[in-house]
């Protein structure tokens, strides 16, 4: 992937640097791809770096993602609820399952752009081996679920409960951020 560059220039001196690095100076995260392992090492990183950096200065964290690995997901919302700022969550193009999950789960604000699709299920995921390892699998699989249908009761602020929750992981629940806002799931349109 091609990552563009700027110079900047500071008094005689010139300097080439990534815009993710000139991004993350300004306290701005961004996840525009699929939830997995490096991603969420990079968010995560990034969060840890910024906390030692500054404890008083708010993170906005951009999402269009397709969503991810559960685990990697959690793992980052687990460090956003541990940071001493906030992190205000825009969702632009695509927030969809795991993408839903982090832009849900701001502690600041909560916002979209105008044409942002946001979409919530319940875990997908398939297995294969033995009966009983495959078991195994589904009773991991239903507490992931649970994980996730507690999250968008907790994320709601008191607007989805338990029956709604499973109403919308049933199957995919397309959503605009009009929906989203009736829902508790974000805060504001822009």
């Amino acid at each position: 992937m091609f990552v563009p560059n700027i110079v900047e220039t500071i008094g005689r001196s010139t300097k080439i640097i990534d815009i993710p690095t000139k991004l993350l100076q300004e306290r701005i995260i961004f996840l525009d791809d699929e939830i997995n392992a490096e991603s969420a090492n990079n968010i995560i990183m990034s969060l840890i770096w910024l906390k030692h950096v500054d404890e008083s200065k708010d993170v906005d964290f951009y999402i269009k993602s397709p969503g991810g690995v559960c685990t990697d997901t959690y793992a980052i919302k687990d460090v956003i609820y541990k940071m001493p700022f906030k992190v205000n969550t825009i969702g632009l193009g695509q927030c969809a399952s795991g993408g839903a999950y982090l832009l849900a789960c701001g502690t600041g604000s909560r916002k979209v752009t105008e044409n942002c699709e946001i979409m919530v299920h319940g875990v997908q995921g398939g297995t294969f081996g033995s009966m009983p390892d495959m078991r195994i699998s589904m009773n991991q699989m239903e507490k992931i679920n649970k994980i996730y249908e507690d999250g968008l009761i907790q994320f709601s602020r008191g607007k989805i409960n338990q029956a709604k929750a499973k109403e919308l992981m049933k199957r995919d629940s397309y959503m605009d951020g009009y929906e989203a806002i009736e829902l508790g799931l974000i805060d504001e349109v822009l």
